[in-house]
């Protein structure tokens, strides 16, 4: 009488277990979504503060402005300090951008890829992929034409 006894509260041991992986699945869950929420009031915070303090280029720049400012403030907001994050953006928005360039390995490059960035919204070398990938194509285009005519001129 006791084993069957045994077997049934072990069981019922097993489904507490499982619902307490449950329960800090979901646990870490919200702390996540916390996070997030932080992180989404702190990045709109400083947008906002953002357009207090230089209203001019704000409304000159418009909503693109304002998505790249919050994108920038969102990626940043838990790894820098705030004061920081906000002078940043504020002398990027005003032209004043050669303290936030410092880091970069080609010194005289940095206007122009500056430029490039503005003008197209592309780094260098971001369609590195891209053109291999069409070296490639070539390659082989090539090297089957090269073969077609081998062949011709042997037979």
């Amino acid at each position: 009488c006791s084993t069957p006894t045994f077997v049934i509260s072990s069981d019922s041991e097993e489904e507490d277990y499982g619902e307490d992986d449950h329960e800090d699945e979901e646990e870490e869950e919200e702390e996540a979504s916390s996070r997030e929420n932080e992180e989404e009031k702190k990045a709109e915070r400083m947008l906002k503060i953002m357009k207090e303090k230089i209203p001019a280029a704000m409304t000159i720049y418009g909503y693109e402005l304002d998505i790249v400012l919050l994108d920038y403030f969102r990626e940043n907001v838990m790894e820098k300090e705030e004061n920081a994050l906000l002078k940043a953006a504020e002398d990027w928005v005003s032209g004043h951008y050669d303290i936030l360039i410092l880091g970069w390995e080609v010194k005289d490059k940095r206007q122009a890829y500056i430029r490039d960035m503005e003008e197209g919204g592309r780094w260098p070398g971001e369609n590195k992929w891209e053109k291999e990938e069409v070296a490639s194509e070539l390659e082989a285009q090539v090297l089957a034409h090269l073969m077609e005519e081998l062949l011709l001129e042997c037979c």
